[in-house]
């Protein structure tokens, strides 16, 4: 039955170049189930719940937002499941993004994670 389950529920959410799924925000998995609720003739509790917890823990609160903050994060060339730790832990500073996030201890320099996090603080002050 859970097999059956896995092949009828789509995300949206796969690598255009490989076709493979890729990781998410919290931030795009609530406004996917939302787009989602919006379609569904009716819901259930165990979705309603999902949706509502999603919601409370995103950051980034429109498509917009998060579209062009995954296409700015990708065109400084941090890795899919790089960009959605950024986008779910916000750090603060070059020093918590690292301890976060190990794969940023070899592969960028401290001005390329400053200026991520910059740019996180300012989708993240727009409010929306």
């Amino acid at each position: 039955p859970r097999e059956r389950e896995r092949k009828r529920v789509k995300f949206s959410n796969m690598n255009s170049e490989t076709n493979e799924p890729r990781p998410v925000s919290v931030s795009e998995v609530a406004e996917a189930l939302a787009d989602r609720k919006n379609k569904m003739d009716k819901s259930n509790k165990v979705f309603d719940a999902t949706l509502e917890y999603a919601q409370r823990f995103a950051f980034f609160k429109s498509k917009e937002t998060l579209n062009s903050l995954r296409s700015n994060l990708q065109g400084r060339e941090f890795s899919q499941l790089e960009i959605a730790l950024l986008m779910n832990l916000c750090p603060e500073s070059v020093d918590e993004a690292r301890t976060l996030i190990p794969s940023l201890q070899e592969q960028k320099t401290d001005a390329e994670i400053d200026e991520a996090i910059q740019e996180l603080q300012r989708y993240g002050d727009q409010g929306v």
